[in-house]
């Protein structure tokens, strides 16, 4: 269960990195 939250948090950062990197971008 530990494993499955850690991947799933992972992903979440990942997806929330690629957000900031876009909107960086658009500026």
């Amino acid at each position: 269960f530990c494993n499955m939250l850690a991947e799933l948090r992972k992903r979440e950062g990942e997806r929330a990195a690629a957000q900031v990197t876009q909107q960086s971008a658009q500026d």
